[in-house]
This record gives C-alpha cells, structure tokens and sequence, in this order.
C-alpha cells in the first residue's frame, strides 16, 4: 500500500512538473464514434443475457490460453451469453499494436472474419513474439501479418488489408481500443 502511495506520490509529481500551470498533463482519449470491440457471432442482447467482455492482445500467450476455454463457456450457455472482445494491445509485447490493427481492419472488411484471424494470430503467435522478430524491420512484420490476415478474409481482400495499415482510420480505431480497454478494466 506504501509503495502505490509513494509511486502515485511520485507520478503526480512528475507530470506536475511537466506542465506549465503546476496541474498534471493528462492525455485525452477520443470517444469512440461506435461501440468498441468485436461482438461475438453476432449474438443478441436482452435483459437476461450475462455479458462478458474480454480484453485480448493477439500476442499474449494468456489471451491465447483464455480463449478455449471461454469459446467453450459461449458454446455451452449459448444466446444466453454475450461476448465482446476489446482488443488490448500490452505495450511489451512489440507487434501487439500491429496485430490489434490488423483485427479492426479486418473487421471493417468482413466482420465475420474477425475472429477467425484472432484464433489465426493465437495458432501463430510465435511467429510474432519479440525475439523471432526482433531482427525484422516493421515493414516486414506487416507484410507477414497482411499475408496471415489475408487467410482469415480471401485472398481477394490482400490490397485491401495491405492498404488498411496505411490507413489513420486505423490506425486511430487501435489507439482508441487500447485507451478504452484501459478505462473498462
């Protein structure tokens, strides 16, 4: 307990003494124009539905393990249950932000293809870990994440997916995901 008083403590110190009026800086999250997240299947919400939202990184093994066993839990209680996945890009994991983004531009794409590429990503997610990729540059790490999300959608859609990571919009929609998924948890 001490040491989070002193780490706040310490923080509000800093940001203090990084602004000019002696209040702290604080960073703006944009309001999302639409619900965040990726619905599951589509499924429809009432009074009674249990609503679950799951904060994913596609390149976290935790996330990855999550998975079975809640795909299962949907499976079992059926339209009774409510699944949103927000996905939460961990900023350790170095291709997490570009792996997140290739989910919002997918999902702009085919909706019902978004979560075949986050089950895509957790089959591959070695490929995507920091030290096999460490040595690549970010334009190729892109490039094999294009070709993977390209799987998931057809492999009509690779300009599409190749162009959506030039794209602010998404670009924009990850950065949003990641501050709403900070403020949700």
């Amino acid at each position: 307990m001490a040491l989070r008083s002193s780490l706040s403590f310490f923080l509000l110190l800093f940001f203090s003494a990084l602004s000019n009026s002696g209040r702290p800086i604080l960073a703006q999250a944009t309001i999302p124009a639409t619900f965040d997240g990726f619905v599951y299947e589509n499924r429809p919400i009432s009074t009674d539905s249990i609503l679950i939202e799951a904060f994913f990184d596609p390149i976290c093994p935790d996330s990855r393990d999550a998975w079975p066993p809640l795909k299962q839990a949907l499976d079992f209680y059926g339209q009774r249950v409510y699944l949103t996945v927000h996905p939460f890009p961990l900023p350790y994991h170095d291709n997490a932000f570009v792996s997140s983004r290739a989910l919002h531009i997918i999902h702009e794409l085919n909706t019902s293809a978004t979560y075949d590429l986050l089950e895509l990503f957790f089959e591959h997610q070695k490929e995507f870990y920091n030290q096999p990729t460490f040595n690549l540059s970010r334009a190729t790490v892109v490039s094999r994440v294009v070709t993977l999300a390209t799987t998931a959608v057809g492999n009509s859609y690779y300009s599409a997916v190749a162009s959506g990571f030039t794209d602010q919009n998404s670009d924009l929609m990850t950065r949003v995901s990641f501050k709403v998924s900070l403020k949700l948890q």
